[in-house]
């Protein structure tokens, strides 16, 4: 185990904020024709299709989904309702329409705690 985490615990206190998280929250940015599209092929399972129906019912006029976050049992990490739950040919498609590109993060979180940790001079 990595020195600084044995007997470690995070003190929340210290942990800076998101802008977004106090400001309404993240958005996506989603085409309503695109996603019609998708739904239109029929490629995936009911449940899916299901879920990606919904979400696509709450694209505003501007083109912009609210992602709501919640935690499981009030506890452990905040998820969100947003665009990259969804199978990567959705998410891809989408994606590529708004010229983004996919970056796949490695052990993010060990990563993400050690540098929370190196800015808030936690490690030792």
């Amino acid at each position: 185990m990595t020195r600084f985490l044995k007997n470690w615990t995070i003190d929340l206190s210290k942990i800076p904020h998101y802008k977004e998280s106090n400001s309404g929250g993240f958005k996506d940015i989603v085409n309503k024709d695109i996603c019609n599209k998708i739904i239109e092929k029929k490629q995936f399972d009911e449940s899916v299709m299901t879920r990606f129906h919904q979400y696509t019912k709450k694209i505003k006029p501007d083109n912009t989904q609210d992602v709501q976050y919640f935690q499981s049992c009030n506890m452990g990490r905040f998820m969100g309702e947003s665009i990259i739950n969804f199978p990567k040919l959705i998410k891809h498609t989408i994606f590529e329409y708004n010229k983004y590109i996919d970056i796949d993060q490695v052990k993010g979180h060990p990563t993400i705690c050690v540098e929370l940790a190196n800015e808030n001079e936690l490690c030792y």
